[in-house]
C-alpha cells in the first residue's frame, strides 16, 4: 500500500540521518503490520551500528515472515549482540535459509554447542567464502569447525599444487 511505502521511506530516511534519537521511531517500526516496513526498519538499525537495538532486533526471529526473519538473524550475527535462546528455536524453522543464518548468528555471539549443525549445514548449502563467525569458532580450536576450514581450503587450493610428482 501506498502508506506501507511511505514507512518503509521513514526507515530509510531516518537511517540516512542516523541521528541517535531516530532510533525510537525505527524500533516502533519494528511492529509495523507490514513485513517489508519491518525489515526496512531492521536494515536501518543495522547500517546505524545500533547495537543497544539488538533486543527488540531479536523480537523479529518469531515473525510470521520467513524474510524477516532471516534479516533478524544475519542482524545479531552482524552486531554480535543478542539473545542465544531465540536463535536456538530456530533450529526447528521451516526455512533452511533462517536455521543456517541462525546458527551462524549463534556462532558470532561465541556459542560454540552449534559448532558441528552449523559446518553440516554449510556442507549442506555452501556459502561464497567463509563466514567470520566460523573463524570466530575456529579460534576455540573445535574440531568439526577446524576440519570445515582446512577441507575448504584443500578445495580452493591451486589444483597444480595437490599433484603429486612422480616416483
Amino acid at each position: 500500500s501506498t502508506l506501507a511505502g511511505e514507512r518503509q521511506l521513514a526507515a530509510n530516511l531516518l537511517w540516512s540521518l542516523g541521528q541517535p534519537e531516530d532510533l525510537l521511531p525505527l524500533k516502533a517500526l519494528l511492529k509495523d503490520p507490514v513485513a517489508a516496513v519491518r525489515r526496512e526498519a531492521l536494515v536501518a538499525l543495522l547500517n546505524m551500528q545500533a547495537r543497544e537495538t539488538s533486543g527488540e532486533i531479536a523480537s523479529l526471529l518469531s515473525d510470521p515472515d520467513e524474510v524477516v526473519r532471516l534479516s533478524a538473524a544475519e542482524a545479531i550475527a552482524d552486531l554480535e549482540k543478542g539473545p542465544l535462546e531465540p536463535l536456538k528455536a530456530l533450529a526447528s524453522d521451516p526455512s533452511p535459509s533462517v536455521r543456517r543464518a541462525a546458527l551462524l548468528a549463534r556462532a558470532s555471539l561465541g556459542d560454540v554447542s552449534c559448532a558441528e549443525n552449523l559446518v553440516r549445514a554449510l556442507r549442506l548449502t555452501p556459502l561464497e567464502g567463509v563466514p567470520p563467525a566460523v573463524y570466530r569458532l575456529g579460534k576455540a580450536r573445535l574440531p568439526a569447525i577446524l576440519k570445515f576450514l582446512h577441507d575448504r581450503r584443500a578445495s580452493h587450493a591451486d589444483p597444480r599444487a595437490r599433484r603429486r610428482s612422480p616416483p
